[in-house]
């Protein structure tokens, strides 16, 4: 048979596919094994509650591993920032009173901006090895001291960042 002479149509209803072939007359019925509902809808919500929800499954099957990429993610990202946006916005805004003997007039040469890799990288690495694993522990303590300390209501926010100021910041 070939191919140009076999029009083929499908119709779905629920788990049932009905197949029909023009040429041959027969039909063909099997069924799937999908247990998928509803329509599919492709919205930015959407995605982004199951991002979320996928985020939150690996936080509570591997929170320390899911928490240190996360810590290098955002340490990268956040070294990236702090050397691109000094140099998008001006090295010398601050110094722009004159002091280095220029007039305030003239026009400052912008220096030729190198990205610092290795700068980078050491961000990349105390935010995957030492911060969020630290951070980990450290929540987790504080946690725990606010449950057995019996505290309640608005003694929870305070006690939290009074022992976030003694303890965690000595850690570090």
């Amino acid at each position: 048979m070939h191919a140009a002479q076999t029009i083929r149509n499908t119709t779905w209803k629920n788990t049932t596919c009905s197949t029909s072939t023009r040429s041959t007359g027969t039909k063909q019925h099997f069924s799937t094994t999908s247990t998928r509902t509803g329509t599919t809808n492709t919205s930015n919500s959407n995605w982004g509650r199951g991002f979320v929800q996928w985020y939150e499954g690996h936080l509570e099957s591997r929170p320390i591993v899911t928490k240190s990429i996360t810590g290098s993610i955002l340490w990268g990202v956040g070294d990236l920032v702090a050397q691109l946006v000094p140099t998008m916005i001006g090295e010398d805004h601050a110094s722009s009173d004159g002091e280095d003997g220029e007039d305030m007039g003239e026009s400052k040469e912008m220096k030729e901006f190198k990205y610092d890799y290795p700068r980078t990288a050491r961000a990349v690495f105390f935010g995957f090895a030492l911060h969020a694993p630290l951070s980990h522990v450290h929540f987790n303590f504080l946690e725990w001291m606010t449950v057995k300390g019996g505290f309640a209501g608005l003694s929870v926010p305070v006690f939290k960042t009074v022992m976030e100021q003694v303890r965690f910041h000595y850690l570090i």
